[in-house]
């Protein structure tokens, strides 16, 4: 169950569950909703849906999400993350966090920004941006 947390304990949590192949707390602090709204084309055919229709296009979603499928930036599994800035007010907020990954004989390095937004009381993962560092 969603627990009322600091922004970047969400994000924190949410990392350590991909780390770990948690993949139900791994979606609990995302807003599925939110993260295909960030496409356009996605998001105009969610809008055309009916409810059953918006509530399998988030399951596909997320399905899509667990098999690597789409937007592989937030599902791909770093071997180290450190929280490097969190800002906040009530309602929104951001968290940035340095992420590394393998990827064959390099080290990848990116940086990610979350973007939350808090509801009830509990901040959800409603986009994100990743800036390339280079490698190592």
């Amino acid at each position: 169950k969603a627990q009322a947390i600091p922004p970047d304990e969400v994000v924190r949590r949410t990392i350590a569950a991909r780390q770990k192949g948690l993949w139900n707390e791994f979606f609990l602090y995302l807003d599925l909703e939110s993260l295909i709204a960030r496409n356009e084309d996605q998001k105009r055919a969610y809008d055309r849906e009916s409810d059953d229709g918006r509530r399998r296009m988030i399951e596909r979603y997320r399905a899509d999400l667990q098999a690597n499928i789409v937007d592989n930036d937030i599902v791909v599994q770093p071997y180290y993350f450190e929280v490097l800035e969190t800002r906040y007010t009530p309602s929104r907020g951001f968290v940035r966090v340095l992420e590394k990954f393998q990827s064959q004989q390099l080290r990848m390095v990116k940086e990610y920004t979350y973007e939350l937004e808090r509801r009830d009381g509990v901040w959800f993962v409603v986009g994100y941006t990743v800036l390339n560092k280079g490698t190592e």
